[in-house]
């Protein structure tokens, strides 16, 4: 597994000072101890010397050392750190954490995949790989009742992994494996998180007939509750919007806006909004869009490459080319740096259509009654059903961010 990352890159994410240094403290001991007690039973140095949120209740009882505990339960107290991080928009302390847990139980197919879609939230990729590699391994040699469930999503991160590195056919290759996984064991939630990572990833293989099928297969195996529907809303309304459908899938943008409670997501869903705006030539929704993402991106969230990309694109529209391109060239550079090659091409596309002022899209509005018309109608039934503002507990295994 990958050797340890430097727990000090968590005290500049933390805002509250005591609580910053409590969480180096822990991740520090846990780089140096094979067991997390000392002499004395406790596992960290004692409850004086620690002062963690009490939000994490029971978790920050076992990890600021009041007691004695086993790896297994520092696991769990770890992994109620990362889901708590993750929600709260700390990814260094949530991946920190989410490896801790997977060293604490080094056997264990689930915590290793935790760990990688927590890399591929940091964009490091390859240590994302080197995680998710074990986490199909550990699940193949296993016993347990949930080997092939932990296997699918093992390779479903992975799959997601080599997306965004441009690798379509490494991505589709992954993406069935935990498809055929899931539908072993009858895992239909399961197998709908794989037809959602298909259909994305024939997007952006331009295959988009192909997509549509994949999208019609997780409309039907996705139930409303489960907490990817309104990704799933979100992602087809891309598709619609590679095929021009701008006005068709606006209404699902405004419909999933209330679900996306991270602010990574939330840009994507905005910035897409704001281009399909764009498209559909309706300036208020356009310009409320991108004062949103600029409001985020000044507040510090991060802000994914593919987000200011799309923002372009809305910009161009309305011939606003000086917005498009500072957007436009903000892309280029994040993905650069973050090694997502399929952004990377589609920004140098964008900079040269800017350069020579070529027009933006345009909306296409598909036949009344059809596809698109009964998917969508589909759609906002099941989240109308989706309780709004509704969170689950821990982020499924099986979620991964909106970030196309």
């Amino acid at each position: 597994m990958p050797a340890a990352r430097p727990s000090l890159l968590v005290l500049d994410e933390v805002p509250e000072a005591r609580a910053a240094y409590s969480f180096w403290r822990i991740l520090a001991d846990l780089e140096v101890i094979s067991t997390p007690a000392r002499d004395d039973g406790t596992p960290f140095g004692g409850a004086d010397a620690l002062e963690l949120p009490a939000e994490l209740g029971d978790a920050a009882r076992v990890l600021a050392g009041r007691e004695s505990h086993v790896p297994g339960e520092v696991a769990d107290a770890c992994a109620a750190v990362w889901e708590w991080a993750e929600q709260r928009g700390m990814p260094e302390l949530a991946l920190q954490f989410a490896e801790a847990a997977a060293r604490l139980e080094p056997d264990s197919s689930a915590r290793a995949a935790t760990a990688g879609r927590l890399c591929r939230r940091r964009s490091e990729r390859i240590r994302g790989t080197l995680w998710f590699r074990r986490a199909a391994r550990l699940a193949r040699v296993s016993h347990a009742k949930t080997a092939e469930v932990d296997f699918a999503i093992a390779h479903l991160g992975w799959g997601n992994l080599e997306s965004d590195l441009g690798r379509f056919g490494e991505a589709e290759k992954h993406a069935d494996k935990g498809r055929r996984a899931a539908l072993r064991v009858g895992r239909r939630s399961l197998a709908a998180s794989a037809y959602h990572d298909l259909m994305t990833i024939r997007i952006h293989s331009g295959r988009l007939d192909e997509a549509a099928a994949h999208a019609r297969s997780a409309v039907a195996f996705y139930k409303p509750e489960h907490p990817r529907v309104p990704a799933l809303a979100h992602d087809i309304a891309f598709l619609w919007a590679c095929r021009g459908f701008f006005s068709s899938a606006a209404p699902l943008y405004d419909a999933v806006l209330p679900f996306i409670h991270l602010a990574a997501e939330r840009v994507v869903v905005l910035a897409n909004q704001a281009r399909a705006a764009g498209a559909c030539r309706d300036r208020l929704r356009y310009e409320r869009a991108y004062q949103a993402v600029e409001r985020l991106r000044q507040a510090g969230e991060t802000v994914p490459a593919s987000a200011f990309y799309h923002l372009a694109e809305g910009c161009r529209s309305f011939e606003e080319w000086n917005r498009a391109e500072q957007c436009c060239l903000l892309a280029l550079r994040l993905a650069g740096e973050r090694g997502n090659a399929l952004t990377v091409a589609q920004a140098q596309q964008l900079l040269a259509g800017l350069r020579v002022r070529a027009p933006g899209d345009r909306d296409v509005v598909p036949p009344e009654g059809g596809e698109v018309d009964l998917v969508r109608e589909s759609l906002l039934r099941k989240l109308r059903k989706h309780a709004p503002g509704a969170r689950p507990r821990a982020v499924p295994p099986e979620k991964y961010p909106i970030e196309q």
